[in-house]
């Protein structure tokens, strides 16, 4: 895992030197690893303002990261929140006030249900990467 390796580079240093090396910009993307994941991990690196990013997939796993990060936006597939999408929001605000949360969904109803929860941006799957990549940075400049 990339934060046990990042744990091991810092070895002995000071709280203060970790501070400065520590990435500003941290996404966390929430989703099956497929093609699909892939891409949009190619699409959040060639983000400048992004230092890192953290591809989990699933909840679960997403929350065993929030004692060692505090990302600025968090992407989720819908199909990773397993039907329960609302919630699914709910708890990603709980566990990282002030992050962005952009949900990607498959549908209407969905696009419903996430915006209801305040899903910062939601994008019904198909969305061009241009769209994708604005909105992230639109985020960043007000974070």
């Amino acid at each position: 895992m990339r934060i046990r390796l990042w744990d091991r580079m810092l070895g002995s240093m000071n709280s203060s030197q970790e501070l400065m090396m520590t990435p500003k910009n941290v996404a966390v993307l929430i989703a099956q690893p497929d093609r699909f994941r892939e891409s949009l991990q190619i699409l959040l690196t060639s983000i400048s303002r992004i230092d890192e990013v953290f591809p989990v997939e699933s909840l679960t796993e997403a929350f065993s990261l929030a004692a060692d990060i505090t990302p600025c936006v968090v992407i989720l597939d819908s199909q990773a929140a397993k039907h329960d999408l609302p919630a699914a929001l709910k708890r990603i605000g709980d566990t990282w006030q002030g992050a962005s949360r952009i949900a990607l969904v498959e549908d209407h109803d969905e696009h419903q249900k996430a915006a209801a929860q305040g899903a910062d941006l939601v994008l019904l799957k198909g969305f061009n990467a241009a769209t994708f990549i604005h909105g992230i940075e639109g985020m960043l400049n007000n974070h």
